[in-house]
């Protein structure tokens, strides 16, 4: 073959290989903007997590008083934190506010944690939380959140207004006392849950549990944690689903090499034999 031949032949693979570079990025990008595909129930793995306490740590970041106390000498208002947990009813003294003669609005007032055993601590916060700042002389009802807003990672804002009483801003953090995390594997296949947990502090943490089929892996984490979330993976031969809401989900995302490698085997091998096959042949 000439050299200006071979010269056309080249010219010709590249421009052929440029074309199916092209729709394999197009594709591939296609691909891995699918959305997973329910394949299967995934009730077969279960996880659970188990603590010693949590935390609720209040903080009042400011207050505002409608009712005053009858009094013209400083005096420090108490104020309680009301929880309801089934049939108990636990009241902890969080803060305090050193109240000034017809002064109504106070900031940096402070707050404590306060530690609830796991059974205590299952409630929910509309209705099992509340607020009383024991004015002296008054007989007055704690106050349920008006307005919850979350931060994520156990962080919550909390408004508590009662007209003609008080307006309170708080900030409210749960925490999980040295938690156990068990992941129970029932399915045929081998399974890898990720742990990732972030702590009071700020700091993250990431563990992984190898499971095998019809197996059971748990974890201790010391310390205080305020989030703690799961990630679940099927090993299904060559691909590699998720298990989430107790649904089995095939994402092409996450089998992405396998992805690549039937792309490759569908667009570009052909394309090189085709732009290497001499001209006029079959």
């Amino acid at each position: 073959m000439s050299e200006r031949k071979r010269g056309r032949s080249r010219r010709r693979l590249k421009r052929l290989l440029l074309k199916v570079a092209l729709v394999y990025l197009v594709l591939y990008s296609v691909l891995m903007a699918l959305p997973p595909i329910p394949v299967g129930s995934g009730a077969g793995v279960s996880s659970n997590i188990v603590y010693k306490e949590a935390y609720y740590c209040i903080n009042i970041d400011n207050a505002t008083l409608y009712l005053l106390p009858e009094s013209v000498k400083p005096i420090t208002i108490p104020v309680y934190a009301y929880f309801y947990t089934g049939n108990r009813t636990l009241k902890y003294e969080i803060a305090s506010i050193n109240y000034v003669n017809n002064v109504t609005f106070y900031d940096n007032i402070g707050g404590s944690c306060v530690a609830l055993s796991m059974s205590e601590s299952n409630l929910t916060l509309n209705t099992g939380l509340r607020i009383l700042i024991d004015l002296p002389g008054y007989y007055l009802a704690p106050m349920p959140p008006t307005a919850i807003a979350s931060l994520g990672n156990g962080s919550y804002i909390i408004l508590f207004h009662q007209p003609g009483y008080s307006t309170l801003y708080t900030t409210l953090t749960i925490a999980m006392g040295d938690p156990t995390i068990t992941v129970v594997n029932n399915m045929s296949y081998e399974a890898v849950a990720d742990v990732h947990a972030v702590s009071t502090n700020g700091s993250t943490l990431q563990k992984y549990l190898y499971l095998r089929p019809h197996a059971e892996e748990f974890t201790n984490l010391f310390g205080n944690y305020t989030s703690i979330t799961l990630d679940t993976r099927l090993k299904m031969i060559f691909l590699t689903a998720r298990v989430s809401d107790n649904e089995i989900l095939l994402s092409l995302r996450d089998n992405y090499i396998i992805v690549a490698l039937v792309l490759t085997t569908i667009l570009l091998v052909p394309a090189i034999l085709a732009g290497t096959r001499k001209p006029g042949s079959r």
